[in-house]
């Protein structure tokens, strides 16, 4: 176990001679303990492959790369051994979108498994952009469209039964017993940031200047909802709260 998920694949790791210290299994097998004699110095001699049958893990490994990137900007632990990768916050963004794009080849049955987590999570990104070395990042339009071809794929390939509108049940499920609207949800990837930088902050919905909805101006005046935070907006747009009555009468 690492970071509460389940660690599958090949693992080389090192032997040693002597009876190891209790809590040992919760460090990494690169930490070489003082005082401690191991085989060959320390060199991982000892090679294993594991194989988990679980109903709880994801045991994909797209699935598990986004779901780790994303607790750690939620924890702020940095620096962190992916792998063969140090996860710094100078490259965890370009590891995230990275992320974000290979769910799209992650496996379609622990896809749909972990649909509701996954698109939660897809969610708190476009409306709560997180908060790298102090800068907000901007991950609403690569997280929308992984979203919305994530979608597609399940609707399209899952066969699963459809309401009287052709709507794909799993989905219509999810949107009516699991979603929430973001203004409910917890502003987790933006808990490390001060209370200064914090009590600036609006969904990237919200225009930050003036926390009134972004839109774009269509003929007749019509505006819509848009994810870019950087937009600027127009008053007296009544679109997000139609959209609120429709959803608070579930």
């Amino acid at each position: 176990m690492q970071h509460g998920r389940l660690q599958t694949g090949s693992f080389s790791l090192p032997v040693s001679v002597e009876k190891l210290p209790p809590s040992y299994s919760v460090l990494t097998p690169d930490v070489q303990l003082p005082g401690m004699k191991w085989v060959d110095n320390h060199k991982p001699v000892f090679s294993v492959d594991l194989v988990a049958a679980s109903s709880v893990h994801t045991q994909d490994p797209h699935l598990d790369k986004f779901f780790t990137l994303v607790q750690l900007l939620e924890e702020q632990s940095f620096p962190f051994r992916l792998k063969d990768v140090i996860i710094t916050e100078s490259n965890v963004e370009s590891e995230l979108r990275n992320s974000m794009v290979n769910l799209l080849q992650a496996a379609l049955g622990p896809a749909v498994c972990f649909c509701h987590p996954l698109l939660d999570k897809l969610i708190l990104l476009i409306v709560r952009p997180p908060i790298i070395g102090g800068q907000i990042v901007n991950l609403g339009r690569a997280a929308f469209e992984v979203m919305a071809k994530l979608v597609g794929h399940i609707h399209r390939d899952v066969e699963v039964g459809q309401d009287q509108h052709g709507r794909n049940s799993l989905l219509a499920s999810y949107l009516y017993y699991a979603f929430h609207l973001p203004s409910d949800m917890p502003a987790q990837l933006n808990m490390a940031t001060s209370t200064s930088t914090a009590s600036s902050l609006h969904s990237a919905t919200m225009s930050r200047a003036t926390g009134r909805p972004s839109s774009y101006t269509l003929a007749r005046c019509k505006s819509i909802s848009n994810s870019n935070p950087d937009l600027t907006s127009i008053p007296g747009s009544t679109d997000d709260e139609e959209v609120q009555r429709i959803l608070g009468g579930k």
